[in-house]
């Protein structure tokens, strides 16, 4: 609760919640535009602008906000960056592969990794620019394969607090945490925006950029960091290891399908709340347990099993969606 306190009491957060506020606002508008017009046969889902959201606030507060600025800090590489990401989830969209995913996130996460963490030693570095290049385009599949629509921007808000919770630098994570409280409502529950394709790979970019500038005085709290993506990477390769499952064994009609008996049946019919309940968890973990630790290689050493174990009750529990197809429309 104090540490609760003390977000919503600073100037970062309530310049960040300004502005997120402005823009879900305006995220209202265009759903329920396009809710309410023939636009809506248009889009197979959702209209994805969460995710651009995102990195389009979190650029305006690294201009706008003094304390989010720090020594070392280059603007331009981190807009770039999230240009190219955005371009790249939409290459990709186009042929929505995990692997060809993750080799369109190469350039972007680069140039992110590269204008403003140049003093960083080279193991977290690497392990930064690994985690957008996995994060993104699993990120970009949960969008595809939600059973949810619009529950990847509430989960992303939560990411964030996981995120501030803990980096021992909180001064981007507030304003961070401001942003996309707001923004992940209209997508879950009002469910009127969805992150999107490019909106994936440019919201992984920016929240990756936040938490890992707010943890290089405890290396550990990075690694942390990256495990808070949680049923956002975990979800989409449960779903991938229960369709090859699927396709080996014939006889199984339905790929997700869960075990349909007591508790296991519920959880199926209630996929928001086993999907938000999992991630809180593996947020809690990666930023309360493995986040703390002083090294990196301590905090993935106890954050990889959890994940591990959060992707067996994701492909246990939760049944995804079919895909929308090779492009979205949503972009």
């Amino acid at each position: 609760m104090e540490k609760l306190t003390q977000l919503t009491d600073t100037h970062e957060f309530r310049v960040g919640l300004a502005v997120g506020m402005a823009i879900a606002a305006a995220l209202v508008v265009v759903g329920l535009i396009v809710r309410a017009t023939p636009l809506r046969r248009r889009f197979p889902r959702l209209v994805g602008l969460a995710g651009l959201a995102i990195a389009g606030g979190l650029v305006v507060l690294f201009a706008r906000l003094e304390e989010v600025r720090e020594r070392g800090d280059d603007p331009g590489g981190f807009r770039l960056g999230l240009a190219v990401l955005a371009l790249g989830g939409l290459v990709s969209s186009t042929r929505p592969r995990l692997w060809t995913g993750a080799l369109a996130a190469v350039p972007g996460a680069w140039i992110i990794i590269d204008s403003g963490f140049r003093e960083m030693k080279p193991n977290v570095r690497l392990a930064v620019m690994l985690t957008i290049v996995v994060a993104c385009p699993l990120l970009a599949a949960f969008e595809r394969r939600s059973p949810v629509p619009g529950l990847g921007a509430a989960l992303l808000a939560i990411t964030a607090f996981g995120h501030y919770v803990t980096v021992p630098d909180t001064e981007k994570a507030r304003a961070v945490v401001g942003l996309t409280f707001p923004i992940g409502l209209v997508g879950w529950p009002l469910r009127l925006v969805g992150v999107g394709q490019a909106g994936a790979y440019a919201g992984v970019g920016a929240l990756a950029w936040a938490a890992t500038s707010g943890g290089l005085a405890r290396t550990g709290s990075v690694a942390g960091a990256c495990a808070s993506f949680g049923v956002l990477v975990a979800a989409p390769v449960a779903w991938e290891i229960t369709a090859f499952r699927a396709r080996r064994t014939p006889k199984r009609s339905h790929p997700g399908e869960a075990v349909a008996t007591g508790w296991i049946a519920a959880c199926a019919r209630r996929p928001a709340v086993v999907l938000l309940g999992l991630h809180a968890g593996l947020v809690l973990w990666g930023s309360r347990v493995a986040g703390l630790q002083e090294s990196l290689v301590a905090a993935t050493v106890l954050a990889a099993p959890i994940l591990a174990l959060g992707t067996v009750l994701v492909a246990w529990l939760v049944t995804p969606a079919e895909p929308v197809g090779a492009f979205d429309r949503s972009e």
